[in-house]
């Protein structure tokens, strides 16, 4: 058993380390590796992680998007986010989000990987375009690298207008995580991990990301191999997680154990060395016994030391814990902080958007209702002129009318007079 606990509502279990998200080809992957994480550095040193990240997905022909350190239940973890080409099918890129959860001699992952489908770049055109053209910029994370570059439209500012995108699913996933999920106790408290410094021919180099189908064997960015736990290791309780897979391979002896090892054997050997001093011949007693006394203080001295440092090492250890632990909170609160800052201004550029929109539509309304009563009094006014028109042709007609009359009138008086004569 692998030693995270996460809700697994509305995923369907494919096999014993990954569950596909239903409606979709997102596939949620979590594996335990027993090996020395190879991690570029360690989790107190965020600038150098993510430097380093951003060197090798460069270089490896994808795109590391974001990287912060937070915390897992209790436990510190690094989470990132990277894009790639699809690997067997061309225009589409695959967004993957992994939550690492680094030890001293051992770590788990927690991934989503989510394809765009054939259209993978829609949201980089639709951002382009809003943004003149310029979608690609210098990476923040490698500032002398001009080769290093990031994608504008990746920014989570964008993620409320593309709802249905990889991104903003891996980025909701993640939230929901962090919220829920929880870490067995045995492994939240295993020693931490430490960058160690590795001779030029153990140095790991950190692998492509690879898309996990259900087929194959899951992989992971920052290991070299997955393998089975230590025996005694411990194990999560009763929970809806998958079981690590069998293998019949034993993992090869971690170089670095080798290299922090040798020096204790040589150590000890020494010290058994000097415990055992040849005897001194009789007629130098008194001398052997002076030397025997100097022998003794440096190792009085030397074993105190130790002792010493046994009580103080798991003293020092706590406190450094505690020390990561602590900044790892202060990234998290920083990092949600840095994301509803940033909900807040795309909320507020889309109230903005809404509000012009709406007063847009508002004045051209108005423009409408203006021009139709324009209209409207044009007409009036044309069929009250038609119709005055009309009545004074109307009363011309009476005039003549009334004139022809009076005419006949007079005529016939004329000719009754005329007659009468």
């Amino acid at each position: 058993m692998v030693p995270i606990a996460f809700d697994t509502t509305g995923l369907r279990q494919v096999d014993r380390t990954s569950w596909q998200v239903a409606g979709s080809d997102d596939l949620v992957v979590l594996t335990y590796f027993d090996l020395v994480p190879d991690l570029p550095a360690a989790l107190d040193d965020l600038s150098g992680l993510r430097r380093a990240m951003a060197l090798t997905c460069a270089g490896d022909g994808g795109t590391l998007v974001e990287a912060w350190v937070l915390l897992v239940d209790t436990s510190p973890a690094l989470f990132q986010i990277v894009r790639i080409p699809h690997p067997t099918r061309a225009g589409e890129l695959v967004y993957i989000g992994s939550f690492i959860l680094p030890k001293a001699q051992c770590s788990a992952v927690l991934k989503l990987q989510a394809p765009t489908g054939p259209d993978g770049e829609a949201r980089d055109r639709a951002v382009a375009e809003r943004l003149g053209g310029h979608n690609i910029g210098q990476h923040p994370y490698a500032p002398g690298f001009p080769q290093v570059t990031v994608y504008a439209s990746d920014d989570a500012q964008w993620d409320s207008r593309f709802p249905k995108h990889p991104l903003t699913r891996i980025r909701s996933w993640a939230r929901h995580i962090v919220a829920t999920a929880r870490v067995h106790p045995g492994f939240a408290k295993l020693p931490p991990f430490r960058r160690l410094a590795l001779g030029p021919s153990e140095r790991a180099i950190p692998q492509q990301q690879e898309i996990v189908t259900p087929s194959n064997v899951p992989t992971q960015v920052v290991h070299r191999r997955p393998a089975e736990p230590a025996p005694g290791q411990a194990t999560t309780p009763a929970h809806p997680l998958p079981e690590r897979p069998t293998s019949d391979k034993t993992p090869p002896t971690n170089p670095t154990e080798v290299l922090t090892r040798l020096p204790r054997d040589q150590q000890a050997a020494a010290g058994q060395e000097q415990a055992s001093p040849a005897p001194a011949p009789p007629a130098a007693e008194a001398t052997a016994h002076a030397a025997a006394e100097q022998a003794r203080a440096p190792e009085e001295t030397a074993a105190a030391a130790q002792q010493a440092a046994a009580r103080t090492a798991p003293e020092e250890a706590a406190a450094e814990q505690a020390r990561v632990t602590e900044q790892a909170a202060a990234e998290q609160r920083a990092a949600i902080a840095e994301q509803e800052a940033a909900a807040r201004e795309a909320a507020a550029a889309e109230q903005a958007r809404i509000a012009e929109e709406t007063a847009a539509a508002q004045r051209a309304a108005m423009a409408e209702q203006a021009r139709v009563a324009q209209e409207e009094a044009a007409a009036q006014q044309a069929a009250a002129a038609e119709q005055a028109a009309a009545a004074q042709q109307a009363a011309i007609a009476e005039q003549e009318a009334a004139a022809r009359e009076a005419a006949a009138a007079e005529q016939a008086r004329i000719a009754e007079e005329t007659a009468a004569a």
